[in-house]
């Protein structure tokens, strides 16, 4: 038996992407297991699977033949189907065919599973022996794997369910229109090494999981999976708020034992951003571990740097000796450095991945360094954040109701929208002691000041429980039972410990201890006053940070890009007549998503182009042209090397290419742009590859606020007319412009190999932003004239004097005041 429980085991045995079945749907439906195999039936498929391996390893004329004959029975004698709820052949008619406008490939089942009175169950499609179910084939001009494929006729049909196979391996497909697909897949081989995997093939994809009417039926199964998913996906966004919450108090904590040096010149926004970047930063590296695109095998990492190992190595300490150890913390802080720098020891090497993500100078403070310092030249001074804070930050993203989760089956977007509800956030400083109340999800402000409470006291117990149902969303009856507990012993020393021994502070707060919400150690959350403490920010729909599902993206990505991917469909010619543009002409295109989020769009449209891009090359490659292994067309490809032939090296390579070249995207909230680069990087990341540049395609500002021409610069005015003039400085800004352009291209053609590439992209970026500092302060300065004049056309005389003096580099106190200028009127800054 798996830690798991009863279906842990199997379950682990399988290739899963995506919900697919879940332990806890699977329980309930399964109280008994799965159901046992008659031992005939085993012995049959042994003997099968074994005549079928043979023919196939020595080449048998007649193994095309025995091929179908292993698939019939499985289907039949394993699954149970017999002939009368089968179709193939001329009975499948035109019914289950479809043709992909995109590509006129048709794709049609080999096999369709019915109830036995025409409606299809279950779409099979038999694949070659040598086909590689995963792998994306080229030879038709389509870059799609068998899987992908059935996915797409899934949809197209509306038969949900499908099952392609190559004879070793099985894979289901769960395929719901506007939900998140899943794939599972077995393999024969395996079915008598561990019997348990051929009880689960024939138990949930056998003839009575379609038939039994009851909530154990296959499909049933499945959509409560998808729905237990989502509450995953919600419960892994409160968990981890409430780790940042405790990382925050323990920061606050180390910034108090300093006499607050650590933090003092760190704004409450930017603790924040620290606290959630680290849960990103965990996140990440879960992901990559699972992926193999880190050390995980290598016994040196994963004893000494590994986050998948680190929480179970911290569960074997006591929890009195977690309080007592801070060396977790240090690790984190060893691991972030070695992903961001790399590693070259004769014992371990990493290559450098480089990234704002993991940068140790964003936030020198997390290793106990000043503001400004360098993490090259200043030793970190590891701040006392004991392994069992560490603990709960691992769990926070690791466990779903005492079960660790897997991120190979969470889709990018389900990660961002774990991030997304925290975006509307921040932390603040404790004006006067604040207590944190447990409340209702509709409660808009849980917190309660002493002083107000106190105030309500005065005019008696209903003021005072009038204002806590109105902090909490709680009814009246709750408050009342709540206020009539008094706190016990223990609780009381709770309470004392969470006023930092203030033996006053803590009777002043008896009377609502039942009213406080507690940590994840049950101590009551009390700020007192100047402490740090998470509250909320905007609303999330004043900052437009919502999730997008994978299926809404992919239907408005296809639509909106084809015409741009293809060349017919904007001139209005019939689908068959449509053209894909070349490589250059696709890595051409500048997508720009102006409230991006956490890059859900621009998640999609990488995909969705990558696809073409690879579609393209091989396209160019039956012409006899070569692709060399930086994706460009090359008439020759002489001494270069040439792009792997491998389907996943060559979508990951078009991926990557698309991110650096095509992808472009603005959000008002800083987060939101580390969010989407954080998105990005996951679908892009290649072992040994550093990350991709995005510090130039996606920014934060505002994109509904700003100048949109160079023209308006030039001639100084929103509205430039035709018998406007110049200004003397325009020729100065058509110079920088320019100047700023060159760099941007330089950049655009820069490839990535290693981190030094990275690194030559980003002076090149910082040259570039040098050169439009001065207009792009001006700019900001002539958008804050035009607000503050109320809807009239501003005197901008003197205004144009002091933009000369600037262009002419003249007037630094000027710039300042420009700069200034600029912030009092917009209250906001600037792309």
């Amino acid at each position: 038996m798996s830690e798991f429980g009863r279906h842990g085991e199997w379950l682990s045995l399988l290739d899963v992407s995506g919900p697919f079945l879940a332990e806890p749907v699977l329980e309930p439906a399964l109280p008994q297991g799965l159901q046992g195999l008659d031992p005939v039936v085993k012995k049959e498929v042994r003997q099968a699977y074994d005549e079928w391996r043979e023919a196939l390893d020595f080449d048998e004329e007649e193994f095309s033949k025995l091929h179908g004959a292993w698939i019939s029975f499985v289907l039949e004698r394993v699954l149970g189907f017999g002939a009368e709820f089968l179709l193939s052949g001329e009975k499948l008619g035109e019914a289950y065919r479809y043709v992909p406008p995109e590509n006129a490939i048709a794709l049609a089942p080999d096999v369709v599973v019915t109830d036995g009175k025409g409606k299809a169950l279950l779409l099979v499609r038999q694949c070659d022996a040598s086909t590689s179910l995963n792998e994306a084939s080229t030879s038709d001009g389509w870059t799609a794997s068998p899987v992908e494929r059935m996915i797409e006729l899934c949809r197209a049909t509306g038969v949900r369910l499908a099952l392609v196979t190559n004879g070793e391996q099985w894979t289901l497909v769960d395929a719901p229109v506007g939900a998140v697909t899943s794939v599972a897949s077995w393999y024969a081989r395996l079915w008598s090494q561990e019997p348990l995997t051929l009880q689960a093939f024939s138990d949930l994809l056998g003839i009575r999981r379609f038939f039994s009417g009851t909530d154990a039926e296959l499909t049933t199964l499945l959509d409560k999976s998808l729905t237990l998913q989502d509450e995953v996906t919600d419960a892994l966004g409160e968990q981890v708020r409430r780790a940042v919450e405790v990382l925050v108090q323990s920061l606050d904590r180390a910034d108090q034992d300093r006499n607050r040096e650590l933090l003092k010149d760190v704004s409450p926004e930017e603790l924040y951003e620290a606290g959630l970047t680290i849960m990103m930063r965990i996140v990440f590296l879960l992901s990559a571990e699972e992926r193999g695109l880190l050390l995980l095998g290598d016994r040196h990492y994963e004893d000494n740097y590994a986050v998948s190992t680190l929480r179970g190595q911290l569960r074997l300490e006591a929890d009195e000796v977690q309080e007592r150890r801070w060396d977790a913390w240090s690790r984190l802080l060893s691991l972030f450095r070695a992903v961001f720098a790399g590693v070259d020891h004769g014992s371990m090497r990493m290559p450098a991945l480089g990234g704002s993500l993991f940068d140790p100078d964003r936030f020198p403070f997390l290793e106990g360094r000043s503001k400004g310092s360098n993490w090259k030249t200043e030793a970190a001074v590891p701040l006392p954040i004991d392994n069992r804070t560490v603990l709960l930050l691992l769990d926070a993203v690791q466990l779903f109701q005492g079960r660790t989760l897997s991120y190979l089956a969470l889709d990018v977007e389900q990660i961002g929208y774990v991030y997304e509800g925290l975006l509307e956030r921040t932390v603040v400083r404790a004006k006067e002691v604040t207590l944190d109340l447990t409340a209702t999800k509709d409660a808009k402000a849980p917190w309660v000041t002493l002083s107000e409470l106190d105030d309500a006291a005065a005019s008696g117990g209903a003021a005072v429980a009038e204002l806590l149902k109105e902090r909490t969303g709680s009814s009246a009856g709750r408050i009342r039972n709540d206020l009539a507990k008094k706190p016990d012993e223990t609780e009381s020393g709770k309470l004392l410990a969470a006023c930092d021994g203030d033996v006053g502070l803590r009777d002043r707060i008896k009377p609502y201890f039942h009213l406080l919400r507690t940590d994840s150690w049950g101590y009551p959350l009390v700020y007192p006053k100047g402490t740090f403490m998470v509250a909320s920010g905007f609303d999330r729909r004043e900052t437009g940070t919502h999730y997008t599902p994978k299926s809404f993206t992919e239907a408005i990505v296809r639509t909106t890009l084809e015409p741009l991917a293809y060349v017919g469909p904007s001139d209005g010619a019939p689908r068959d007549e449509w053209r894909l543009k070349s490589p250059d002409e696709l890595l051409d295109l500048k997508i720009c998503d102006p409230a991006m989020g956490s890059g859900a769009f621009l998640v999609q449209v990488c995909r969705y182009l990558a696809d073409r891009v690879v579609e393209a090359w091989s396209e160019v490659e039956k012409t006899g042209k070569a692709i060399s292994a930086d994706g460009d067309v090359e008439d020759d490809i002489g001494a270069l090397e040439p792009l792997s032939q491998n389907s996943d090296e060559r979508s990951l390579l078009a991926k990557r290419l698309i991110a650096e070249k095509c992808l472009y995207g603005v959000d008002l909230n800083p987060l939101a742009v580390e969010l989407a680069k954080l998105s990005i990087w996951l679908i892009t990341l290649a072992k040994g590859r550093p990350f991709g540049f995005l510090d130039h395609n996606l920014r934060s500002g505002d994109s509904l606020l700003g100048i949109h021409s160079p023209d308006q610069l030039q001639f100084l005015d929103i509205r430039p007319t035709a018998e406007a003039s110049k200004k003397l400085f325009a020729s100065k800004i058509d110079v920088a412009l320019r100047e700023a352009i060159e760099l941007r291209i330089d950049l655009r053609l820069q490839p990535i190999r290693d981190i030094k590439d990275v690194e030559a992209m980003a002076r090149l970026d910082k040259s570039a932003r040098a050169k439009l500092k001065s207009i792009d302060q001006v700019a900001d300065a002539l958008i804050g004239h035009y607000l503050a004049s109320n809807g009239r056309k501003p005197d901008l005389t003197k205004f144009s004097i002091d933009v000369g003096d600037v262009l002419s580099g003249d007037a630094n106190d000027k710039s300042g005041a420009l700069s200034e200028e600029a912030s009092f009127n917009l209250h906001i800054g600037l792309p």
